[in-house]
């Protein structure tokens, strides 16, 4: 049976819309709900990064130890977290909560919104735009990744011992570590989609991928900048882990808009 859900009329559309942004909220609630109710797991996850035996400070202990040098880990200590309004550790198990299953229902929400736009493009269009929405959700998820595994852990290590004075002592709250993990995380989840960017404006016509490589090394100082911002360890290794991932994408994201640019091109001749 064809499909005419693109000959619907303008309220038709509008009741499909209705229905998909339905589902995707009922989706996100019973997702909220799943991980307010896994309160432990949810924050033991969040709160991982702070702990001076976590995943990553272990390997470069072992490391350390392997190649017989000085220690790369930041060594032992003991996070503490205070609460300073009556409500706030409430507020912020919800906030997370809310958070966490906007993440895992991301997928989902993607796919109904696709649902809704796919019977308006071409099948070749259509196949294009799903391979485009997996690799921009894949790079958004690796974009978390290197942030929960490399620089957060090293980010929260080093504000939360930094004194301007010794006798001013840290007290961290827990919505200020929340805040911080999550902008974090979106920034860097935002920094991995450069590709699908480099796609979109390459397909507007609004960059090539020649322009891209004459700007190659301004854009490689501008990495390192944003890298140094984002990073205020400001230690060797974490400037390279966060740098070098980015810059590949970069250089990834030239071949694309030139892939891009020749397709148009060949299309507009």
């Amino acid at each position: 049976m064809p499909d005419t859900s693109k000959d619907l009329p303008l309220s038709g559309h509008l009741e499909e819309l209705r229905k998909i942004v339905g589902r995707c909220v009922i989706v996100w609630i019973l997702a909220a709900l799943l991980c307010f109710a896994c309160k432990d797991v949810l924050f033991r996850i969040i709160f991982a990064p702070a702990q001076s035996d976590f995943l990553v400070f272990q390997a470069l202990q072992y490391l350390s130890s392997l190649w017989h040098i000085p220690s790369l880990s930041p060594g032992e200590f003991t996070p503490h977290f205070i609460a300073t309004e009556l409500t706030a550790q409430f507020m912020t198990h919800i906030t997370v909560s809310l958070v966490a299953s906007a993440v895992l229902c991301t997928p989902f929400i993607i796919y109904e919104l696709f649902q809704f736009v796919a019977p308006a493009l071409r099948q070749t269009n259509r196949r294009l735009s799903a391979l485009v929405i997996v690799l921009s959700s894949l790079l958004f998820i690796m974009g978390i990744t290197l942030n929960y595994f490399v620089i957060f852990p090293f980010a929260y290590r080093f504000l939360s011992s930094y004194q301007v004075q010794p006798d001013i002592v840290n007290q961290i709250t827990i919505s200020s570590y929340i805040s911080l993990f999550v902008v974090l995380s979106l920034l860097m989840g935002l920094l991995f989609e450069l590709p699908v960017i480099a796609y979109i404006l390459a397909k507007w016509g609004l960059v090539t991928g020649e322009q891209m490589r004459h700007y190659r090394k301004y854009a490689l100082v501008a990495i390192l900048l944003l890298s140094a911002i984002i990073t205020p360890t400001a230690d060797a290794i974490t400037l390279l882990l966060v740098t070098l991932p980015v810059y590949a994408l970069y250089l990834f994201s030239i071949a694309v808009a030139k892939r891009v640019t020749i397709n148009r091109q060949r299309v507009e001749s």
